[in-house]
């Protein structure tokens, strides 16, 4: 890449070149059958005009237009990116978005399935998945986290099963969008309680451990939620915290010194 000038540095403040990653991408599709190779392009990516100012979109074309440059080097068609000569600059584009938004990632390697990368997304998904094996032999594995009935949709996370399934609903908005190009509409998205966001109101509600996880699960009354603004919740992002802070609840309409309401008895603390 050095050699080649292609450098591809994502505006996240991380640093990182996704130039390499984007290269090992584009090697797999040009090393696949032409069966698989439609069936990847067949896969969803984003309108790259409706998402231009999308920082994903924009290093996909930043790549793609360093690549077309990189193709007059004389060294090219001798180097490990050879395979990739003759691509067309919107499928090369294709090619990085659509592993970016449909790839399982284990570790220190991503890979796309032909089922598994079909799976709809939801906050409270009902699988969760699980890699064996190491290429070309390894495969990934669905387990049902709860009963499924016949006819439920099987459903997975996109954020994956780290803290960022901890996130607030606003917070794991804004992520999917910058990173998968949608708003979730999941029940645990869409239900009115952010359960990451929620304490027992100390006026009416005094909880044992097993009332404490229905309340959780919206079936208790008594259970508060933190009244937080949009803007606090992009100060916390920033801060790498979902922490509330008095000023927040000032900022949704409550007092900074009662930044909590019970939405049961409607007492503020």
């Amino acid at each position: 890449h050095e050699r080649l000038g292609i450098r591809v540095l994502l505006d996240d403040g991380s640093g990182r070149d996704q130039a390499v990653e984007f290269s090992f991408q584009l090697i797999e599709y040009c090393k696949s059958s032409h069966d698989v190779q439609e069936l990847v392009l067949s896969m969803f990516s984003p309108n790259t005009k409706t998402f231009e100012s999308s920082m994903l979109v924009h290093a996909a074309k930043e790549y793609a237009d360093q690549l077309a440059v990189a193709q007059q080097h004389p060294g090219f068609t001798v180097g490990p990116l050879s395979p990739a000569a003759g691509l067309s600059h919107e499928t090369v584009m294709k090619v990085v978005l659509v592993w970016t938004c449909n790839c399982y990632a284990f570790r220190d390697r991503s890979a796309m399935f032909e089922l598994g990368s079909l799976m709809t997304h939801s906050c409270a998904n009902n699988t969760r998945y699980r890699c064996y094996g190491v290429e070309p032999e390894g495969s990934v594995n669905h387990i049902a986290v709860r009963p499924i009935a016949p006819g439920d949709i099987l459903t997975t996370n996109y954020l994956g099963y780290d803290e960022r399934t901890l996130m607030s609903v606003p917070q794991r908005s804004r992520v999917l969008m910058r990173t998968k190009f949608f708003s979730c509409t999941c029940t645990k998205c869409m239900r009115g309680r952010d359960e990451y966001r929620a304490m027992p109101c100390p006026s009416c509600c005094t909880l044992t451990a097993h009332q404490q996880q229905q309340a959780e699960a919206g079936s208790v009354p008594g259970f508060v939620v933190r009244s937080l603004g949009e803007e606090a919740d992009k100060l916390a992002e920033q801060h790498g915290s979902s922490s509330s802070c008095s000023s927040a609840g000032a900022a949704a309409g409550g007092s900074p010194v009662t930044p909590w309401k019970c939405d049961h008895c409607g007492s503020h603390f």
